[in-house]
């Protein structure tokens, strides 16, 4: 599975996003790809985590 972050745009490209959004009343999320992977979890740190979660309100993911 391929894991994505928000991609880093100069000041041309974050113009181009915004005329787009403008243009369509639209809005963008622009990602790249990263490279990592996930961290393998043993039972008691995936229930760890799955807490965190809940206590955050957002998905938490394990990476390397």
């Amino acid at each position: 599975m391929e894991l994505y972050g928000f991609a880093r745009l100069d000041a041309d490209q974050l113009a181009q996003v915004q005329a787009f959004e403008a243009d369509t009343g639209k809005r963008l999320l622009v990602l790249r790809a990263l490279d990592m992977s996930f961290a393998p979890l043993r039972p008691e740190e995936l229930a760890s985590l799955r807490v965190l979660e809940e206590r955050l309100g957002n998905i938490v993911l394990a990476v390397r």
